[in-house]
């Protein structure tokens, strides 16, 4: 990545946590299910908390993201209506191909990014990590297993 694009990168890694979080928390409030309502829920924090570590970064580069990431949440409560019909396991397919590529992006933004900002870098992809051990747990079955991986990526994390 080139120095010039590191900016724009950490604008949409931002943005991409606003979306996250909004439509995690919208699948957690239609969900009927207790277990679903609780792994949505998870992976909402999980989002809210990478957020809130990339935002210093994005306001270091002069950013105000404050209009792009709520018509991100929006989107994402709208996206998110949609898959309401869906069963918690054909969304979580959905994620599953998602979760492969967006771990092998944020390992090369870790890998190329400031030396500074490791901290952080290193934390946006063990949120990725473990959204990953979520849905694999989740798809095979394993609920209790799926919502420790979120969890211990929330109590891991400094804040």
């Amino acid at each position: 990545m080139a120095p010039d694009d590191y900016p724009q990168t950490l604008r949409e890694l931002l943005v991409g946590e606003a979306f996250g979080e909004a439509f995690f928390e919208t699948l957690a409030a239609q969900g009927r299910a207790p277990a679903s309502i609780r792994l949505w829920s998870l992976a909402a924090d999980v989002e809210a908390l990478t957020f809130a570590r990339l935002e210093p970064l994005v306001r270091q580069h002069n950013a105000d993201m404050s209009a792009a990431c709520a018509d991100a949440a929006e989107r994402a409560r709208i996206q998110a209506g949609e898959f309401a019909t869906r069963s918690c396991e054909d969304i979580a397919r959905y994620f599953q191909g998602r979760a492969i590529d967006g771990l092998k992006r944020f390992q090369k933004i870790e890998a190329d990014g400031p030396q500074g900002d490791l901290p952080v870098l290193r934390q946006v992809t063990a949120h990725s990590v473990a959204f990953g051990a979520f849905i694999n747990h989740w798809l095979a079955g394993d609920v209790d297993a799926a919502a420790g991986a979120l969890q211990s990526f929330l109590d891991d994390t400094p804040r």
